[in-house]
């Protein structure tokens, strides 16, 4: 009826609604803003010069970065929630476990230079591992980083080779070869 002040039941159950609904915006502006930082981390990942990867305590890949499934030629959904052994060839699976063993073992970044042979020649990557905690205490995931190093490993094999040829040049020369500074000290 007009006029009528509300029960204290009616009162009550109107509280009991509005802070319902503020729950439930509150609610999805934060999921908005988890959903915004996701996205921002992952135009992050796509620009590393390299491949990122984040395994739980089972093994299992929970995230990797955009270029891992063009690399090893697998779609996400047969890389996220896998293992090694599940993915990958049985020796570069191994490789992978024993790596991340010895993480798990010495509770430590291990670096490792890691070959993969690919149709284009073989590519290096110097790889980092470590254990990242969890937030709620329980077991650490495992992750890790690859750089691809194969151009400093050429352009490094390429400055070797050089200078064994020039050392090689240089012993075998009846001439005398020195080298001296801008004022002529050997």
């Amino acid at each position: 009826t007009p006029g009528r002040s509300p029960s204290e039941l009616e009162v009550q159950l109107a509280e009991l609604c509005a802070r319902h609904a503020a729950e439930v915006m509150y609610r999805e502006e934060q999921q908005e803003e988890l959903q915004a930082r996701d996205e921002r981390f992952n135009r992050f990942m796509d620009h590393l010069p390299g491949h990122a990867w984040i395994k739980d305590a089972q093994g299992r890949y929970v995230f990797v970065s955009g270029g891992v499934p063009e690399e090893y030629g697998a779609p996400l959904s047969r890389i996220l929630g896998h293992t090694d052994p599940e993915i990958f060839p049985a020796e570069m699976a191994a490789r992978h476990l024993q790596s991340d063993a010895q993480v798990r073992a010495t509770e430590s970044t291990v670096e490792t230079v890691d070959s993969v042979e690919h149709a284009d020649g073989t590519r290096h990557s110097l790889v980092s591992k470590f254990l990242l905690p969890d937030a709620a205490g329980g077991q650490p995931d495992l992750a890790g980083i690859a750089i691809d190093i194969t151009e400093q490993r050429r352009a490094q094999l390429e400055a070797h080779e050089s200078e064994g040829r020039f050392k090689a040049l240089a012993e075998t020369m009846p001439q005398l070869i020195w080298i001296s500074d801008s004022e002529g000290r050997v």
